[in-house]
């Protein structure tokens, strides 16, 4: 409530304490939350140490978007030493986990990332590994009770860096030349070689981190209508990655990605309507995108938070007034059903 500002004045300082209080007794979602938290430093100050920690408590208890987050920081080396194998296992379970459709080419670009930095016998370890980890973990879900104790994985590789720095060299002499392609191909106009560009700026892949250069990157995608660019951008002038913090910036990509089917930019745009963060408040337009999110598949956890924060825009309107919005809405989920993002 207090994250997103439901019925109450949105207060990320009083997030995080409520958050904490759940976290701590082994509540996977409200770990997850803790460790965005951290990561981004909203309610508490940014440390990205804390926000590892945190996504591995959720992480282990089989949270697939915690395992995601564990996964990226392994790779980036934020809060943890850089270990492209630990990225690469933590990624591969996120992966093969109930993720929302939208997500999937996301998750699997990252795992694959980090898979490009280790060499095929590490990757069949990894991937075996990864395999006993859900058979060993079948019985813990996103959802777990708060009593359920998390399980760390048993079966550990010796010395993971070391196996990638030995073949370091060929891997760097790769690595360099699929990245002389992409910027061929970015540079002659195509728009998904310019997000995958804009990737590599991103994660530090092939090229040396710049948010900078990959916002330019994604801004020239963006621009030709590519919807992970367009949503992406929005991030990146929301949280002031690359470009200046602008949040009128980062509603209107974020618009654009919506319209075109990404339901994450739809549930975004409907919680900027909502707390009037880069936009106008109005509840009407929060309600309309909010209900369109909810259409979209997710996982049970997930389905039940944006319907949370639907109903939380619908208690400011009308019955006459809610009615007109779903009948709208329902009109523009008939006439993009062709078009799923």
């Amino acid at each position: 409530m207090y994250g997103q500002g439901q019925g109450v004045p949105q207060d990320y300082t009083e997030a995080v304490v409520w958050w904490r209080k759940a976290a701590e007794q082994g509540n996977a979602l409200a770990q997850a939350h803790l460790g965005v938290a951290y990561d981004f430093g909203h309610g508490v100050q940014q440390d990205h140490t804390q926000a590892a920690l945190w996504f591995r408590k959720a992480a282990e208890q089989g949270n697939s978007h915690a395992q995601f987050q564990l996964g990226l920081s392994y790779e980036l080396g934020h809060g943890v030493p850089q270990d492209y194998a630990e990225a690469y296992f933590w990624l591969d379970l996120a992966a093969a986990g109930e993720v929302v459709a939208d997500m999937q080419k996301d998750f699997d670009k990252t795992r694959d990332n980090a898979a490009s930095y280790l060499a095929p016998a590490d990757l069949s370890r990894l991937q075996e590994r990864a395999r006993k980890w859900s058979e060993d973990h079948s019985a813990h879900t996103q959802g777990a009770p708060a009593s359920v104790t998390p399980i760390s994985a048993t079966v550990e590789l010796s010395a993971p860096s070391s196996r990638a720095q030995t073949s370091e060299s060929s891997e760097s002499t790769l690595s360099a030349q699929r990245t002389a392609r992409l910027k061929e191909q970015a540079a002659s106009g195509d728009p998904e070689a310019q997000y995958e560009l804009g990737e590599a700026y991103h994660v530090g892949k092939g090229v040396q981190q710049d948010d900078a250069q990959a916002a330019q990157w994604d801004l020239k995608s963006a621009e030709q209508g590519n919807v992970s660019a367009e949503f992406r951008l929005g991030s990146l002038y929301g949280n002031g990655l690359g470009v200046p913090l602008d949040k009128a910036q980062a509603a209107f990509w974020f618009r654009k990605a919506a319209e075109q089917g990404n339901v994450y930019a739809q549930e975004q745009v409907g919680l900027d309507y909502q707390t009037g963060e880069g936009v106008q408040r109005d509840y009407a337009e929060a309600y309309f995108w909010l209900y369109i999110a909810c259409a979209g598949n997710a996982r049970e956890v997930v389905a039940g938070e944006r319907a949370t924060e639907r109903d939380a825009a619908a208690v400011y309107l009308r019955p006459a007034e809610r009615s007109r919005v779903q009948e709208r809405a329902r009109k523009w989920l008939a006439d993009h059903s062709a078009k799923p993002q």
